[in-house]
């Protein structure tokens, strides 16, 4: 846990959100979500973050649907 608060306290977090708000873009529109997730990352956006936005977008999973 303190590893990752030490990452959100170095990052710029208006980067951060602009890089998921594109890749939340890219999910709606359809689009390749390779580049919008590694602006993400580069951004320091955390792996949590970003299956956030995907789950949002594509729901999660369900082996028994």
């Amino acid at each position: 846990m303190r590893r990752v608060q030490s990452l959100r306290s170095r990052r710029n977090a208006s980067e951060q959100q602009r890089a998921l708000k594109a890749l939340d873009d890219a999910a709606a529109g359809g689009g390749n979500l390779v580049g919008p997730i590694v602006g993400a990352v580069k951004a320091m956006a955390t792996v949590g973050e970003i299956a956030d936005v995907l789950r949002k977008r594509f729901g999660e999973y369900d082996p028994g649907a």
